[in-house]
């Protein structure tokens, strides 16, 4: 009798690739750089907002890496929400981007890209953050 094989490894019907939230309000800048990162072979979940984001990690939603502005409308911008992150989720990577160059009050822990950005620069800088 022969033996089985393995099942594949899938999520809802998808190989497991990794997971990455993107946190951009502006929607061109985050669905442009969404569709990059699929075809580059990343599983993405768009937000528009840190508490659509705190909502989306709230909820058990399976995420190996976050890709945020720093620049965001509501309570919370991109540093805040990486202190809620450093908090609540430690050892969930993030990579921070603004259009400001400046890096300052970056959390421990967090990586900055200065936009413009190269999306091939993100997907490097994900794969080794990773």
């Amino acid at each position: 009798m022969g033996s089985r094989p393995e099942p594949p490894s899938h999520r809802d019907g998808a190989p497991d690739r990794p997971v990455v939230l993107i946190i951009e309000d502006d929607f061109w800048t985050r669905r442009t750089a969404a569709m990059y990162l699929r075809e580059v072979g990343y599983r993405v979940i768009e937000a528009g907002d840190a508490a659509q984001s705190i909502g989306i990690l709230s909820s058990g939603t399976h995420v190996d890496f976050v890709f945020s502005d720093i620049n965001m409308p509501g309570s919370l911008n991109g540093l805040g929400f990486a202190r809620w992150l450093a908090k609540h989720h430690p050892a969930l990577p993030i990579l921070l981007t603004s259009g400001a160059h400046q890096a300052s009050g970056i959390a421990a822990g967090a990586f900055f890209i200065a936009k413009p950005y190269h999306l091939n620069d993100v997907d490097r800088l994900i794969r080794v953050m990773l």
